[in-house]
């Protein structure tokens, strides 16, 4: 367990200084949702499942969007869009307990109306955890409003302060700690946040293991999907060998249980390029897909037995790589406190 640990932390560091410039977990890991022309209200940025502080028996789950929000702006969900929370709780790479969330238009005060249902795969009960009379997103300024759903789910939708923290341009330079502190490049940066608080009840099927990934859904098609931070932003390369044309798209539109079968070949090529005999780069595959974020419900959240926020997963990643030689990129922690309170985010920036 300790290797497989060792390994899923090391290749995707190993390959964002190798293969390509490294972006933020999956900021912007999508072409065609950055503007002009994209929403960034479906792009992904971060996936988040940790033990709630205030909820021995709950699990938050977070989901981020609309990177490098200017401070003081409201960013809002997509009212046309589908998120959702997709939950594995037998360990076949399918999903089992899903909740889908649809917002109302944006309304003069940047308001939003929240619905949400909680479905069990494949002919399990259906029903509303919130309803749109009783649930609506934070307006930018305001106190935080904590929505209270059926089944003791709370919710919270609304702009807060990026909990990425990273030297971008550090990283991508190898130049680590030129200065100490490094600059955190999403400092003072907001993004959207969805975050739901979940009893591990709703969650669980028998074991305490859950996988946990977020899709977003547009037009009756999935847009992105995201489950460990910078799987498809790093194993899966802007030109992938032998084929010339991005695939990160069709990564972003597939599902976990086909990850190994329609992209392990791309990732085994990657591993090899890097210097990786082919029997260890399919071993290593194997590791790195599918892209689910694993949590074992009943154990401290530490990535990557799922992630908290404060969870430093470029420290974590850089003393493995290098054997402790370089243990820190100097960001070390976020530019804003993360609450003791449900969502347990950082506030949003508002000038």
């Amino acid at each position: 367990m300790k290797q497989t640990l060792r390994l899923a932390l090391l290749i995707p560091l190993a390959l964002a200084v190798a293969v390509i410039p490294a972006t933020a977990a999956d900021h912007l890991d999508n072409g065609g949702l950055t503007p002009p022309g994209g929403d960034p209200a479906l792009d992904i940025l971060d996936i988040y499942a940790f033990d709630s502080p205030d909820c021995s028996e709950c699990t938050v789950l977070v989901m981020t969007i609309n990177a490098l929000t200017p401070a003081g702006v409201y960013a809002p969900f997509d009212h046309k869009a589908f998120y959702v929370f997709d939950i594995d709780n037998d360990g076949d790479s399918k999903e089992d307990v899903t909740f889908v969330t649809r917002f109302s238009k944006v309304k003069n005060n940047e308001q939003q109306k929240i619905k949400i249902r909680r479905n069990l795969h494949p002919d399990g009960e259906r029903g509303n955890v919130l309803r749109r009379s009783n649930g609506r997103t934070t307006v930018l300024g305001e106190d935080l409003v904590i929505n209270n759903g059926r089944d003791g789910v709370r919710v919270f939708a609304g702009m807060i302060d990026d909990p990425f923290f990273f030297d971008l341009p550090g990283f991508a330079a190898l130049d680590f700690c030129a200065t100490d502190p490094s600059a955190d490049t999403f400092a003072g940066s907001n993004v959207t946040a969805l975050a739901i608080e979940v009893p591990n009840a709703l969650l669980v099927n028998g074991s305490a293991d859950i996988g946990v990934w977020g899709s977003t859904w547009s037009k009756g098609k999935q847009v992105d999907r995201m489950g460990r931070p910078g799987i498809n932003t790093v194993l899966i390369p802007t030109n992938p060998i032998n084929t010339g044309a991005s695939q990160k798209k069709a990564f972003n539109e597939g599902t976990p249980r086909t990850d190994r079968a329609a992209f392990g070949d791309t990732v085994i090529e990657t591993l090899t390029l890097l210097g990786n005999d082919g029997m260890t780069a399919a071993a290593l595959t194997d590791v790195l897909l599918p892209d689910i974020l694993t949590l074992n419900v009943d154990q401290p959240a530490a990535y990557l037995n799922g992630r908290a926020p404060a969870d430093d997963v470029i420290d974590a990643s850089l003393g493995l790589l290098t054997g402790g030689a370089i243990a820190s990129d100097c960001v070390d922690a976020n530019d804003v406190p993360f609450s003791d309170t449900f969502p347990y985010l950082g506030a949003a920036h508002l000038e």
